[in-house]
């Protein structure tokens, strides 16, 4: 993406300054290993290491019964689709 300077508004400029910034604080943190929730893993408490864990796996068994089932009754998903489905994502 170019930017003419000429053309762009005050507005834009500061938005666009704002953008940078936050990507680069953003960089900084997965640089110095932080995690989401802005905490390192050794930084969290037993607790809530065994609540993620515990989201993982149900997240995890979710999806493996979604499967089974899909696969079951036929359901499969082409390389394509899951290309597009990437390309559309925002995650």
């Amino acid at each position: 993406m170019t930017l003419n300077a000429k053309k762009a508004t005050a507005a834009q400029i500061a938005e666009g300054l704002e953008l940078l910034e936050k990507a680069n604080i953003r960089k900084e943190k997965i640089k110095s290993g932080e995690i989401k929730g802005g905490m390192k893993w050794s930084e969290l408490s037993d607790e809530q290491k065994d609540k993620r864990r515990m989201y993982s796996r149900k997240r995890n068994a979710r999806i493996a019964v979604m499967v089974q089932k899909a696969l079951a009754k036929g359901i499969t998903v082409s390389d394509q689709e899951v290309a597009d489905y990437m390309a559309s994502s925002t995650d």
